[in-house]
């Protein structure tokens, strides 16, 4: 059996050490300590210390899992929902290309979040990601999935940081998030309080596995 590390970022890279606890940082190491786990029990371990670690599976066996058939298999690909009341908003008198005058913000990261503003700065839209000094990314993904999006750095575990977002979001139109489940509400950023702060908001919410069940973290 096979597991695949995808530990791309600094903290899944020490926990997954720490779960580990590999004789030494070389790949021989990491593999001699892999060998020490039963392929099962390692999935499961690296689920619970929130280390993307899965076993390699056929499709026959992935269907059968509790991640699938109570949680990944159960998702519609979209979702729309009706959270807030507002005033209807105008689009932009005479735009000269789709989505002119449209203002997206967003605190996403890896490619699928990202995405999103990437394709509303492409159609003529004004995108900006909010990163954390403590954020992480790497040059390919930025440069690849952020064409088009401009970048801003703020502190939003401080008053002042989540201040400015919240002049940020003012006015803004559109917000995206792909974090991971609980960040929304570390930092008062939920969909509902963010439609409470600004009415008429259009709040995306990107999950793969959604924010609770197996393999939500």
């Amino acid at each position: 059996k096979w597991v695949m590390f995808a530990e791309v970022f600094p903290a899944l890279r020490q926990r997954s050490y720490e779960l580990l606890k590999p004789r030494g940082g070389s790949y021989e190491a990491l593999a001699a300590a892999v060998k020490d786990w039963n392929g099962e029990e390692l999935d499961a371990a690296g689920e619970n210390a929130g280390i993307p670690m899965p076993l390699a599976r056929n499709i026959k066996e992935v269907l059968k899992l509790d991640a699938f058939t109570k949680s990944v298999g159960l998702q519609p690909i979209v979702s729309v929902e009706k959270v807030g009341e507002s005033d209807p908003i105008p689009f932009t008198p005479n735009p000269t290309a789709p989505l002119d005058g449209i203002r997206l913000l967003s605190t996403t990261h890896v490619i699928a979040g990202p995405s999103v503003g990437r394709a509303v700065a492409l159609h003529g839209g004004d995108a900006l990601n909010i990163w954390r000094p403590s954020d992480v990314e790497h040059t390919l993904w930025h440069y690849t999935s952020h064409v088009g999006v401009r970048s801003a750095m703020l502190e939003l575990a401080t008053a002042e940081g989540r201040g400015q977002f919240g002049e940020l979001l003012s006015q803004a139109d559109i917000f995206v998030t792909n974090r991971r489940p609980g960040w929304r509400t570390r930092f008062g950023m939920t969909a509902e309080e963010l439609i409470n702060e600004r009415p008429g908001l259009i709040d995306t919410q990107l999950s793969w596995a959604a924010e609770t069940g197996p393999w939500s973290n």
